[in-house]
């Protein structure tokens, strides 16, 4: 029932459900009591700028492209789906960071070089979108009783190296050129 309720807040008032996502839903309950948000209990006792440290790492190097593996970061993983795309990053710096008592805020620069995602009529081959841009992310964390967590506002995108990107590149074949623009983009 609180699921269908969301869908339809969101189809009626994105902003409605966007202030029920990050606060609290409308029965004044913490969004991670959400039978649907599936936050990970372990306690966590790690700083917010460890949590995004070790976050941005694991990312960069492929381990969060299996969804199950977010929990530990995610305030509520069960609302992450699996992700559809991955982009490919030279790298990632923290710029700036506002820390308060019970939410943090990190400011995050890529280095984005383009985008792997699926391709073909069915989705079979893989494509690759070259976008080199420099890209900014702002994580919002939001202190639970389990420890720090990522209050990701839509689905999490995993921004992998170059080398992590060759790495986890599922072995298909590619819609015709874009291995080859992939190759020479990230060299």
């Amino acid at each position: 029932m609180a699921t269908i309720m969301k869908v339809i807040l969101l189809l009626v008032n994105p902003v409605i459900f966007t202030c029920l996502s990050s606060t609290s839903s409308a029965k004044g309950i913490a969004l991670w009591n959400d039978p649907d948000c599936y936050i990970s209990k372990k306690i966590s006792n790690v700083s917010p700028q460890q949590l995004v440290e070790e976050f941005l790492k694991e990312d960069s190097e492929g381990l969060l492209i299996n969804s199950s593996k977010i929990e530990k970061f995610a305030l509520c993983p069960g609302f992450q789906g699996g992700p559809d795309a991955y982009e490919v990053v030279k790298r990632y710096s923290i710029k700036k960071e506002k820390i308060e008592k019970d939410k943090a805020e990190f400011l995050v620069t890529f280095d984005t070089l383009g985008t792997v995602s699926s391709g073909g009529s069915s989705g079979e081959l893989n494509t690759f979108l070259k976008n080199i841009e420099q890209k900014n992310v702002l994580l919002k964390l939001i202190k639970t009783p389990y420890g720090w967590r990522i209050n990701f506002e839509s689905t999490h995108t995993p921004r992998l190296t170059t080398s992590s990107a060759r790495k986890y590149l599922p072995h298909r074949a590619w819609l015709p050129g874009k291995q080859r623009l992939f190759e020479e983009t990230i060299k």
